[in-house]
């Protein structure tokens, strides 16, 4: 079916229909985790199981021995069958939930590593530039997906099985694609780092993931709580950073490839404008207009991290796993918290502890994003 189609068109369709499965499920994730119940700490699991799980997986899958496709191959199969799970049984308990949930996050960690292996191969000649032009495919196809089951759901919550078995078909579909690709050739590369830039920079992942998966738990209940949000309401939040992103992805590649390490602490300290956003707005709109600043740090988030690493790194799967790791455990640790100081608080601030605690993060935040900006400080460290 694909014999005739270039490798590049096979990875844009694969990108494209990758986000739209993902985009179909994966924003409401933690808001519908919050619906039906879920304590703080099982939204703290929820809200970080696509950092934590997905990427020890990715620990534990790395020593297989096989070819990027087949290994993405298999697991897009994988996935395909844990979204059948939720679909039949993800609305049985909160429990449930967070149990099939953590399996998906487990396997899409393994889809993550076997794409990331192929798109370092990919990108070789210009990394934030390719990796910029393929998540702008990825959004477009993200964006659309979630704007049509937002609006179709609405309040109507079970309808999620609908999209969740759509999800599973597509990607189904995209197991097939990938046994289509095949391997880009390059010759071999000499590192441009140390092991020493490598550990300061996973050490400084580790610092700010914790600090950023702190208020992940905490956004779905806003959203719920104080915002008295619907499932349009999410998909439209979600979608303004898609648009922004649309915008300014290829852009932000290319000043990534001209600057990558201030552009790593601004993409970082960046993200303190959204806990700032749900401390202090009044009403949804302006929580819609503070995110469309996503699209800066999403863009950045896209390219430069594992540009950096591409570039630094002699053994790359050693350290996207490395790299993974490191924001795994930190965005666990972080979600964790983030969920118990909530059940803590409480109980003494009432409905003010959101907004306390939102404050709080965004100090954090920013704190956590100074040694990224350290890394400027190294001359061996700008490319």
């Amino acid at each position: 079916m694909f014999s005739k189609t270039s490798l590049v068109d096979k990875l844009k369709i694969y990108t494209v229909l990758q986000n739209m499965a993902s985009g179909l499920v994966q924003p409401f994730a933690s808001f519908l985790g919050a619906v039906i119940g879920a304590s703080g700490i099982e939204l703290g699991i929820v809200s970080t199981a696509n950092t934590f799980f997905s990427n020890v997986s990715q620990l534990l899958v790395s020593k297989l021995k096989s070819d990027s496709k087949m290994f993405l191959a298999v697991s897009e199969a994988l996935l395909g069958v844990a979204w059948l799970c939720m679909a039949l049984f993800g609305f049985v308990s909160s429990t449930l939930y967070v149990l099939i949930y953590s399996v998906i996050a487990a396997t899409s960690g393994a889809t993550s590593l076997g794409w990331l292996l192929v798109m370092e191969r990919a990108s070789v000649k210009s990394r934030g530039k390719t990796l910029a032009e393929y998540g702008f495919y990825g959004t477009l196809g993200g964006f659309v997906s979630t704007l049509f089951a937002g609006f179709f759901v609405r309040a109507n919550y079970s309808e999620m099985r609908y999209f969740y078995f759509s999800s599973a078909l597509i990607f189904f579909f995209n197991a097939y694609l990938a046994t289509s690709f095949y391997q880009v050739e390059r010759k071999k590369e000499r590192a441009q780092g140390s092991n020493d830039q490598l550990t300061r920079f996973y050490i400084s992942t580790f610092i700010f993931m914790l600090s950023w998966s702190f208020a992940w738990p905490l956004f779905p209940l806003a959203q719920l709580y104080i915002f008295r949000m619907n499932e349009s309401q999410v998909a439209i939040l979600s979608i303004t950073g898609s648009v922004s992103t649309l915008l300014l992805q290829k852009k932000i590649g290319v000043l990534v490839d001209k600057n990558r390490t201030l552009m790593m602490f601004l993409g970082r300290a960046g993200l303190t404008v959204f806990p700032l956003a749900y401390a202090f707005s009044t009403n949804v709109y302006e929580l819609y207009l503070a995110n469309l600043f996503s699209g800066f740090t999403n863009s950045v988030s896209n390219t430069a991290y594992f540009s950096y690493l591409f570039d630094k790194a002699s053994d790359k799967k050693a350290a996207i796993t490395m790299y993974n790791v490191y924001s795994g455990f930190g965005a666990l640790l972080g979600g964790i918290l983030g969920g118990l100081s909530y059940e803590l608080l409480y109980p003494r601030l009432g409905a003010n502890t959101l907004r306390v605690l939102f404050k709080a993060i965004a100090l954090g935040r920013f704190s956590a994003s100074i040694p990224f900006f350290l890394l400027l400080k190294k001359k061996e460290d700008t490319l």
